[in-house]
């Protein structure tokens, strides 16, 4: 589907939405709305939050106020929107890695059920990249040296317990390489120390490390996906580079709290498919290394389940321990 094609589909998808919301919502919202983005600055989640923020308030005619709440793999931002009022002024902007806390961390004070799903907005290839100190182009050449190297490399990631932490320890056990994991509470300044030669290697959405990739500070090794994003076609995919049974899709979505009005769930997901059926936006997310997806609740709920239940296997597998 092309561009013209998907903004005709989400258009259309907004407008057989549109009898569908109350009248109560009409004046919703008559302050700020705050969209907490559970991670800090700088990462993929916070680039596609201010894009979102900043293309709400104009549809809504309100502020949109963006909060960074980084922190434990995104449980910290979580919180926050589990304790705020479920009067439809609060939403979050989740990723991949939020269904995994509750897997990992059973002293977490929220659930997945206390969250209402809005809207998948938009997906990204994970990459695995290395500084451009290492000797290496190839995944096959990554895992020769980790080889000869045992535990010496070190790879970046979000907190433990996040999906690219959980990637990282895929690769591991999938190659038969030691490793040494160094969280981060978000991907900016993660990429600063690889970018500096701190850290080797990383596995990381494509979106934030982009530029640094298309500059040389970074060199991808590989992509996740059936095909190349369009944004780094020289870079291949894992099927590509012979490790097909690597796939980490990382997606971004909104959700809202379970108690909140329904028509305002609601007016809040028309408003998602309105601006995403905007050449400007789309533009955005494409040349940052994301394509926009816009999935309704219903689907969207149904990939959350999928994704915990993914995610469970996986954890089991790597005999991760709950907190």
């Amino acid at each position: 589907m092309n561009r013209r094609q998907f903004a005709a589909a989400i258009v259309a998808l907004s407008m057989s939405l549109g009898g569908a919301v109350p009248v109560q919502a009409a004046q919703w919202p008559e302050k700020p709305v705050t969209l907490i983005v559970p991670f800090a600055p700088g990462g993929a989640t916070d680039i596609v939050g201010r894009i979102v923020a900043d293309q709400l308030g104009k549809v809504l005619k309100q502020t949109v106020i963006v909060e960074n709440r980084g922190g434990a793999a995104g449980a910290v931002g979580m919180n926050e929107l589990a304790r705020a009022k479920p009067d439809g002024y609060s939403f979050a902007l989740i990723t991949d890695s939020i269904p995994i806390q509750p897997l990992l961390k059973e002293s977490l004070k929220w659930k997945m059920s206390e969250f209402t799903p809005v809207a998948k907005i938009a997906t990204s290839p994970e990459v695995v990249v290395v500084n451009s100190k290492i000797p290496v182009d190839s995944v096959r050449g990554l895992v020769e040296l980790a080889q000869l190297k045992p535990d010496q490399l070190t790879y970046a990631a979000s907190s433990t317990g996040s999906v690219h932490h959980l990637a990282g320890e895929v690769f591991k056990q999938q190659t038969g390489i030691d490793m040494q994991h160094i969280p981060y509470k978000g991907g900016g300044q993660s990429i600063v120390d690889m970018v500096s030669g701190r850290i080797d290697v990383g596995f990381i959405g494509l979106a934030p490390v982009l530029n640094h990739i298309r500059s040389g500070q970074l060199r991808a090794l590989a992509q996740t996906g059936a095909t190349r994003n369009s944004q780094a076609p020289d870079v291949p995919t894992f099927t590509e580079a012979g490790y097909g049974d690597f796939d980490v899709e990382l997606w971004i979505g909104l959700v809202g709290l379970k108690g909140a009005p329904p028509e305002i769930t609601a007016r809040m997901q028309q408003a998602i498919t309105q601006i995403l059926a905007k050449e400007e936006v789309q533009r955005s997310l494409i040349e940052i290394g994301f394509t926009p997806v816009a999935e309704d609740p219903s689907t969207f709920g149904a990939w959350l389940d999928l994704q915990q239940r993914g995610w469970a296997k996986v954890i089991k597998k790597l005999d991760l321990q709950q907190e």
